[in-house]
């Protein structure tokens, strides 16, 4: 990859590959366990959570500005586009869905919209990665951010174990998502 982003003049080409190829993963990503664990590997090198968090549709909010303060928008728009052709099924719109949630492309109002009509649970992971309000609405938004979650696991219990245990983790990870947007050590420290 590194050579690839040296013919290109790129700068932040190889770093950007890697982050769209690790937030493409979800709990379907099957392959060879020796791939898999090159991958793990390669991943630790590059952002301190794990790859089981990063299977549940955890995203490094650190990682994707430093890729994006590289590469620009435009360049980002053209690394965004080719990367469809680099996963399967669902996994491009999954990862793009994270990076333009953080940019501010996706509105908030059409994720709930989605979260309580269609229960999806990427929307769920991608709440907590929109930019925030400012200044005094700062607190106002990530409180209504927590409510939604709180309100999505309420209603979970209609359900049956499997389907409240799927959703009770998307909500922990879009807690972690949205404690690491808002700058927070952690969840705990954002409740």
């Amino acid at each position: 990859m590194n050579y690839i982003q040296h013919t290109l003049d790129l700068p932040g080409f190889a770093e950007g590959v890697w982050w769209i190829h690790t937030h493409t993963k979800d709990s379907n990503w099957s392959v060879e366990q020796d791939v898999r664990e090159i991958w793990v590997a390669q991943i630790a090198e590059r952002t301190p959570l794990s790859a089981d968090s990063l299977i549940d549709g955890a995203v490094d909010v650190e990682w994707f500005q430093r890729v994006y303060a590289i590469l620009g928008a435009e360049r980002w728009q053209q690394l965004d586009k080719a990367a469809r052709y680099a996963s399967s099924g669902g996994g491009h719109q999954r990862a793009k869905q994270f990076a333009n949630a953080m940019l501010g492309q996706i509105n908030k109002g059409e994720l709930i919209d989605r979260i309580v009509k269609k229960r999806h649970q990427d929307s769920i992971r991608a709440l907590g990665l929109c930019p925030l309000d400012s200044g005094k609405q700062r607190e106002t938004d990530i409180l209504a951010r927590y409510k939604t979650y709180q309100e999505f696991l309420r209603t979970s219990k209609k359900f049956g174990a499997q389907r409240r245990a799927s959703e009770k983790l998307c909500v922990e990870i879009g807690m972690e998502n949205l404690a690491r947007t808002a700058r927070f050590t952690d969840p705990q420290r954002l409740k």
